[in-house]
């Protein structure tokens, strides 16, 4: 998603839903760009000046999609000789119109579509058994290799220890919990408040402490442990290496 992000823009990309990736000021109409899904609540402008509420530009449920995302993608459909269909149930109007714009579509689903029987090609599986086969026929000796990394700090701030990102108004979402060993032993764990920033009691943690940070399940990478140094910016990441041939 991320690196879609990076590399398509403008006229190359008809994105009709928006995304959660980008949040716009309700006052300045500035756009700002976060490499994680932010919270939704008690989101602020990054403009200090402004203090205007942030907003997704995801469209929710029973929301109108743009008019210029949606009419640039019955613009490439029309012109497209192939359209592949992934991970849609083709029932929703008037996207699930849109492949048929083109000259033929491929559809790939685990369930059954209205469009099966009209499709060039209806594949009943994962996408990512898809895409895998699909690339590993069009560019057999071309491989995928890159490291997939979070960055997060811890920094004192007032009367509590917080950890968050080192990017502006960017929480770690990435962190499951986390979790301050005193030095007998005992456990206390942060606070996430609704803004995704996790916090503790600047009394529950002495320089030294070993501060544990657990992850979300879906990157399935290893805990990290790191030491609080009073008066410090303590920085951490985790790293996924991901190869794909």
């Amino acid at each position: 998603k991320q690196w879609y992000q990076r590399r398509v823009r403008g006229s190359k990309s008809a994105n009709i839903f928006g995304t959660a990736y980008i949040e716009e000021c309700s006052v300045c109409k500035q756009r700002f760009t976060r490499k994680v899904i932010v919270p939704s609540l008690q989101r602020v402008c990054d403009n200090l000046d402004c203090a205007g509420r942030l907003k997704k530009t995801g469209v929710r449920y029973g929301q109108t999609v743009p008019e210029g995302p949606l009419h640039r993608a019955e613009e490439a459909a029309r012109g497209a000789d192939l359209a592949i269909v992934l991970g849609s149930s083709m029932t929703t109007s008037p996207f699930c119109n849109l492949p048929t714009l083109s000259k033929r579509y491929i559809l790939c689903n685990k369930q059954t579509t209205p469009y099966d029987e009209d499709a060039e090609i209806c594949i009943h599986d994962s996408i990512d058994n898809f895409m895998s086969r699909l690339l590993l026929e069009l560019l057999p000796n071309v491989s995928i290799d890159m490291d997939y990394r979070q960055e997060f700090e811890i920094r004192e701030e007032e009367s509590c220890v917080i950890i968050t990102t080192p990017r502006p108004n960017e929480p770690a979402v990435f962190i499951d919990e986390a979790t301050v060993w005193d030095s007998t032993g005992n456990p206390r764990k942060f606070e996430c408040n609704l803004s995704g920033i996790f916090s503790v009691s600047r009394d529950l943690i002495e320089d030294g402490n070993v501060i544990e940070i657990e992850f979300k399940e879906s990157f399935h990478v290893e805990n990290a442990r790191v030491k609080f140094l009073a008066g410090q910016v303590v920085k951490g990441s985790f790293v996924k290496h991901l190869k794909y041939h």
